[in-house]
């Protein structure tokens, strides 16, 4: 998969360059000599220092002990200004290295010392390469603070071309960071400015950041323009380092236009280069960018291979940019060998690590893999990553269209294509047509505007105006040179414009086919899917048909049930009041019965009550008379009793008439 995450940019050199250049002195007999230099005064630390520089080119670690061993020295002499250059050269060979935390570090007690000289341009000189060594790391904000600083402080001087460095910085800062658009307008200030000063130095590594910039944009025909107009001033200079970072990036160009074996080509020999100056960092960003290669030629273990180197320098770094870049990577690779649970942990591990940084690539690089997995793992592998199969498709969504907004945020048009590729895959595995084909609409529009017939014909007249220009650059110099170095020149020229052809025609021809059946594929699945769609359209207008007549019937048979109802209820309402007039005209009659009752009741009580009086009375009488006549008859009554006991007589019916 491309990658446009790790390009280099070249602002950083131009400080370099200017105090870094290489001498003919033997560096061996230089060591000697300071080695075995009697005293520890300012002559031995200058020994050390000139030392540091001349093996600044190609042996970055001893460039490194020697301004060391010129640090502790001017310590030890108390000499402000010599220590001030040894921490200076510290800083270089540390940033050289790939460690720029180290680097900052050295170069701000360098540019404390030199403040209170005041030392203008060595002060400037810190300024910048503190920017430079912020804006390795991708610390954006830092970087162009610096770099301002540097800026302010050369126009009060009125060093215009150390002007232009700074802007030129600022412009580094913003691409590291992304923002290519941001970076345009200081590279052409920086470019003016070169060019008045005719700076070809100057001007050739602003060519080469503009050429950077417009790949970042996917402009590849500006892009092309620039990295040409700086190519031929590098090759002459024979300028390593930057060479280095100018092969990573024609690399990576060539990969843009599918010639991937010429792009391992430029990325090997910049990859060659970086190792002989042991740059830690950017070794790291070279294994990326060839791993990615290989990913593209579908050589799993090379790719894995040079993943794995680079992921181990990256962590030696601490560089979370690169580290999360380096896991997103793993990731990707391991989805193509569908090990999707050795790919989920290595993208948990790269969104850990970035945590809340500002959106990049690899943010969406991460996403796209989610989304991937989502999609492709089977249930029993989403079930081990805690994921529930039934939400694979929405997970899936909520991915790519996620990363759609970070990709648009950083302008990555290729990412974009991948997500939109992918969205139509996830529509058309959930059967929904329409938006695949929606989808796939997006991805060829797209495809189109990156690499159409166009763009073609631009990068074809930027060529032929390349060559022009090349030959009339050559015929100037050609001035300049002897009959037997123009001999030489000449055959070189002619060798390099032999190859340059000979690739231009391969890599046209692999182009047109590639398009060709890319294309024809392309408007294949496009028209399958529109016919997919259109029958799908069809589906759901005569299912939304059917359910409208069954929502007709529906409602009329609702409306009968509710007439039916209301008759119903009407009819129960009816009986209902007659039933309540009935049971009221029950309850008058019971309480009217009721009444009688009580009063027929209270009639016989009263009356009986009457009888009982008038009974009790006569009862009372009858008594009293009783009484009277007992006491009137019992004295008579009783004597004849006591006469008959007298008499003794026995006889019953005397007994019983007494």
């Amino acid at each position: 998969m491309r990658k446009l995450l790790l390009l280099w940019t070249f602002c950083a050199f131009f400080a370099q360059h200017e105090l870094f250049s290489q001498g003919k002195v033997n560096v061996d007999s230089l060591i000697k000599v300071a080695e075995n230099y009697p005293k520890e005064d300012t002559i031995q630390v200058k020994r050390w220092l000139e030392i540091g520089k001349l093996l600044y080119s190609n042996k970055r670690q001893m460039s490194l002990d020697a301004a060391e061993k010129a640090l502790f020295i001017s310590q030890k002499t108390s000499n402000s200004f010599y220590i001030a250059e040894s921490y200076f050269a510290k800083g270089k060979s540390s940033a050289g290295l790939g460690l720029f935390q180290e680097a900052i570090e050295a170069f701000k007690q360098a540019l404390n010392i030199y403040e209170k000289m005041p030392n203008v341009p060595k002060a400037g000189e810190c300024l910048i390469n503190i920017g430079i060594s912020y804006s390795r790391l991708r610390n954006e904000m830092a970087a162009i603070e610096y770099f301002n600083r540097g800026k302010i402080l050369f126009e009060k001087a009125g060093l215009i071309a150390k002007i232009g460095v700074c802007l030129s910085g600022i412009a580094t800062a913003y691409l590291n960071s992304g923002k290519a658009q941001e970076s345009i307008s200081y590279l052409q200030e920086a470019l003016k400015i070169a060019t008045q000063q005719d700076n070809k130095d100057g001007k050739a590594r602003v060519f080469a950041n503009l050429g950077m910039a417009y790949m970042n944009l996917s402009d590849y025909p500006k892009s092309l323009d620039y990295y040409q107009k700086a190519l031929p001033f590098f090759e002459e200079s024979n300028q390593k380092i930057t060479l280095s970072s100018l092969y990573n990036n024609i690399g990576i160009l060539y990969g843009e236009l599918g010639d991937n074996q010429s792009a391992l080509t430029y990325l090997m020999k910049s990859l060659t280069i970086a190792k002989e100056s042991n740059n830690r960092h950017n070794i790291a960003e070279l294994l990326f960018n060839i791993s990615s290669k290989y990913e593209q030629l579908k050589d799993v273990k090379q790719n894995l291979h040079y993943k794995q180197q680079g992921l181990e320098i990256a962590e030696a770094l601490n560089d979370t940019s690169l580290l999360g870049a380096f896991l997103a990577g793993m990731g990707e690779t391991y989805i193509t060998l569908e090990d999707y649970i050795t790919a989920f942990s290595y993208v948990n591990k790269s969104i850990k690590i970035l945590g809340q940084k500002e959106e990049n690539t690899t943010k969406v690089t991460n996403l796209i893999i989610l989304g991937k997995i989502y999609l492709l793992a089977p249930d029993s592998i989403l079930q081990i990553l805690g994921i529930n199969p039934k939400d694979r498709f929405d997970k899936s969504e909520m991915s790519y269209l996620q990363a759609i907004k970070y990709a648009e945020l950083v302008n990555s048009q290729y990412k974009l294509l991948l997500i939109w590729q992918s969205l139509s895959e996830l529509y058309e595995k959930k059967s929904d047509y329409v938006n695949a084909y929606q989808a796939f609409k997006h991805y060829i529009t797209l495809k189109d505007s990156i690499s159409g017939d166009d763009v073609k014909k631009q990068i074809t007249r930027k060529e032929i105006q390349y060559e022009f220009d090349k030959k009339e650059t050559e015929l100037k110099y050609q001035q300049q040179l002897t009959t037997e170095q123009l001999e030489k020149q000449k055959l070189l020229t002619f060798q390099r414009e032999q190859a340059l052809t000979l690739n231009k025609q391969t890599l046209t021809l692999k182009e047109q086919d590639l398009m060709l059946s890319n294309k024809e594929k392309d408007l294949a699945h496009l028209a399958y899917l529109k016919e997919q769609a259109e029958k799908q359209e069809k589906v759901q207008e005569l299912s939304l048909s059917q359910e409208r007549e069954k929502g007709n019937k529906l409602d009329l048979s609702v409306k009968n049930l509710q007439l039916s109802a209301q008759q119903k209820q009407n009819l129960y309402l009816t009986s209902f009041a007659a039933l309540q007039q009935k049971q009221k005209f029950y309850l008058i009659g019971f309480a009217a019965l009721l009444l009688i009752g009580l009063t027929t009741l209270l009639y016989f009580y009263t009356a009986l009550k009457k009888q009982k009086n008038i009974i009790a009375q006569q009862n009372e009488l009858n008594e009293h008379t009783i009484t009277i006549l007992s006491h009137d008859i019992k004295s008579p009554l009783i004597g004849v009793k006591l006469m008959l006991k007298k008499l003794n007589k026995d006889d019953p019916f005397v007994a019983q008439a007494s």
